[in-house]
């Protein structure tokens, strides 16, 4: 018999870094990282900095946005993440 391989999608611990890339964001608020490009080019997401065609987000803007921000999110495109 051959052997089994399954693609487990490997997480990535997210680092105390000041600006994280949207993968990072995404792992970090538990969303689809489709979600958040989404958010970003509605102008709801907060601390957004684009360097040519890079965005990256202030993780001091995402954590001090609260809670509430992440369901609006979450509501609006529906990319929860569930793992």
């Amino acid at each position: 018999m051959g052997a089994v391989t399954t693609k487990a999608k490997l997480v990535r611990p997210v680092v105390d870094a000041e600006f994280l890339s949207i993968d990072e964001a995404a792992d970090l608020l538990r969303v689809n990282r489709n979600t958040l490009y989404e958010a970003a080019k509605r102008g709801e997401l907060p601390g957004i900095v684009k360097i040519g065609r890079i965005l990256r987000i202030r993780r001091s803007a995402l954590l001090t946005s609260g809670g509430a921000d992440v369901a609006i999110l979450r509501r609006n495109d529906g990319g929860i993440r569930t793992g």
